[in-house]
């Protein structure tokens, strides 16, 4: 065991110390969140951000990536020769293609993005492709054990951080930000930690003042960013993925880095679209954060094995 541990701090120390650093400025930014929500918010609102409305309308995209990579696996990994369990496998994956499609097409078209439904039809369709294409090249050497756990964790973690988020956001029931500007009344504003306050508050709004007042509940529903936890997918997409062979392993922590980044681009974007506050994004970031931590540490103990990569050095 003593052996095991060594080898995994000689041989991965940079994804460990991206996980480590990642987690520090997670909860830096969150504590600094929870002090200044309100400050930040009111600095940063801007509607008609381009930025924000591609956010808006395409931040959630790791989300549809990992369903495409997921049904790409299971329509690739050789685990049977049998007629029906190659049936079932694609059966999967062009469920999971069909369903990533149609929720980015749906998705896209938030009427705060403001983008035509053609438009995030052909973005999905792309995505789609170029992510078949390049699970299929990537993955043909690989084994069909290794691909089955991959898609596993992949999709054990999309599910967890997606169920998680949507039981804690109307339970939480922490306004928008962009419910102060369109009330005028920063009186609205509550922080994070006063969970279940804001069900009182949302029956005094006067809905004849919102944008949407038909979707009055999805105002109270800021904690924890949803586009900032389903873009923070793409730190274990990338991380999971580049484990598979002994060549890209070693980029593994770039892959962790590289998703982190664009999860703070997300949590920007949403910040100044008046979606969510600081603390609402880093909470959705670091819930998909754990969840891939809890995934990959369970992987090595159903293995035995002390590296949390998916495919350990032998």
């Amino acid at each position: 065991m003593r052996r095991k541990v060594l080898s995994f701090l000689k041989n991965d120390w940079q994804f460990i110390a991206a996980l480590l650093a990642i987690y520090i400025c997670v909860t830096g930014l969150f504590v600094y969140g929870s002090v200044c929500d309100l400050d930040l918010a009111l600095g940063s609102y801007s509607p008609s951000s381009a930025l924000g409305r591609f956010v808006a309308g395409f931040g959630m995209m790791p989300l549809y990536i990992t369903m495409f990579v997921v049904g790409g696996l299971a329509a690739v990994m050789k685990l049977s020769k049998k007629a029906y369990v190659r049936i079932i496998q694609w059966v999967v994956a062009v469920a999971l293609y069909a369903l990533a499609i149609y929720l980015g097409t749906v998705n896209g078209i938030d009427y705060r993005s403001g983008y035509p439904l053609a438009a995030t039809f052909a973005v999905m369709a792309l995505s789609a492709i170029l992510s078949g294409g390049l699970t299929y090249y990537f993955c043909r050497n690989v084994s069909g054990k290794a691909l089955l756990r991959a898609s596993v964790m992949l999709a054990a973690i999309l599910l967890a951080e997606y169920a998680i988020g949507e039981i804690v956001k109307p339970l939480w029931s922490r306004p928008r930000p962009y419910l102060l500007f369109e009330l005028g009344d920063t009186g609205y504003f509550l922080s994070w930690f006063q969970a279940g306050a804001g069900k009182a508050l949302m029956a005094k709004v006067d809905t004849s003042l919102l944008l949407d007042p038909e979707d009055l509940p999805m105002y109270f529903e800021s904690f924890p960013s949803g586009h900032t936890s389903h873009a923070a997918l793409l730190i274990p997409l990338l991380g999971i993925m580049l484990s598979l062979k002994p060549f890209t392993r070693r980029f593994a922590y770039l892959g962790a880095v590289l998703g982190f980044g664009y999860a703070l681009l997300v949590a920007y974007g949403r910040m100044v679209m008046g979606a969510h506050y600081l603390s609402d994004t880093m909470a959705g970031l670091c819930l998909t954060f754990l969840v891939y931590l809890a995934a990959m540490f369970t992987d090595a103990a159903l293995r035995k094995d002390i590296s949390p990569m998916t495919e350990g050095k032998r």
